[in-house]
This record gives structure tokens, C-alpha cells and sequence, in this order.
């Protein structure tokens, strides 16, 4: 018998998320360009990030007991507007960063479009993607608050 490969969108997840940071674009580009060192900011979602030739391999949890193991490339850019990695390991898919000047404000829009390949995430995401999507909100929110502290680290207001 000949098994046809089946199509699961349940472990399908596509992600926005809005940021407002206040600093000038550029040293918010910069910093989210920088994916090595998201481990460094970005705590505690970030558990380790680490350049590996041209790539950012990155150990990430959340709320819930679990890690999930990635390897982000820089596909696409737009100094200092967009950044496109793709992803590859528990996660895959492409990850946009959209960025736009407002005033002193940064205004930034994330797409996250990823499959979950991590098999107790993509087997459990048929029950449980409403609480995987939660714990992703979680690191979203922490993340917007530890670049809003990188930024004022690197570009102090008065």
C-alpha cells in the first residue's frame, strides 16, 4: 500500500504581532538584525542564540515546559524597514520584520509563519493551539518590552 501524504494544518501556525518602541529605526533594525545576540536581551524566552556561519541557531521556552530548538537565516532585507529569515528545525517557515518610523517611535510588525515540527508541539497542536498560540503571545509581549530596554540601553533618552 502506497500512503499518500496527508495534509495537517493544525500544525500551521501564522503570527502578527505589533510592536511600538521608541527610538530611532535604525538602532531597532540593528538589534533585530542581530539574531545572535537575541539571547542577551531577549530574556527569558531566549535561552541561548549563537552564530553559526551565516545563520542563528536559538534554544527558546515560555510559559509552558518545553524548549523548542531553531536555525534562523537572513533571506531578505531592507535597511531599516524589513528583515525576512526563513527557519528551520522544531520550527519552519519564514519569519518578517516590519519596520516603520513614527515620530521618536518605531513601529514594528512581526510575521511569524511556521509549521511546528517539534512532534510533541505538532501532535499536540490538534488540541492544544489555543494555548501554544497563548504561550507564543507571552514571548511576544516579553519581547517588546526587553527591546524597548536594549534600545534605551543603546540609545539613552534624556
Amino acid at each position: 500500500m502506497i500512503w499518500k501524504r496527508i495534509e495537517m494544518p493544525f500544525y500551521d501556525y501564522h503570527f502578527i504581532s505589533h510592536w511600538r518602541i521608541t527610538g530611532p529605526i535604525q538602532v531597532v533594525y540593528d538589534i533585530l538584525k542581530d539574531g545572535a545576540h537575541y539571547s542577551r536581551w531577549w530574556k527569558p524566552a531566549y535561552v541561548s542564540s549563537q552564530a553559526m556561519d551565516d545563520c542563528v541557531e536559538s534554544l527558546v521556552r515560555a510559559k509552558l515546559p518545553y524548549t523548542l530548538t531553531f536555525i534562523t537565516q537572513l533571506i531578505q532585507e531592507n535597511p531599516p524597514y524589513e528583515l525576512m529569515v526563513q527557519s528551520t528545525g522544531e520550527l519552519v517557515g519564514t519569519g518578517l520584520w516590519k519596520l516603520k518610523a513614527v515620530g521618536d517611535e518605531t513601529h514594528i510588525e512581526f510575521y511569524w509563519d511556521v509549521q511546528a515540527i517539534k512532534p510533541l508541539v505538532r501532535w499536540l497542536s490538534l488540541f492544544l493551539k489555543p494555548v501554544f498560540k497563548w504561550n507564543h503571545s507571552w514571548v511576544m509581549k516579553q519581547g517588546e518590552m526587553c527591546l524597548q530596554k536594549e534600545v534605551d540601553r543603546l540609545f539613552p533618552r534624556d
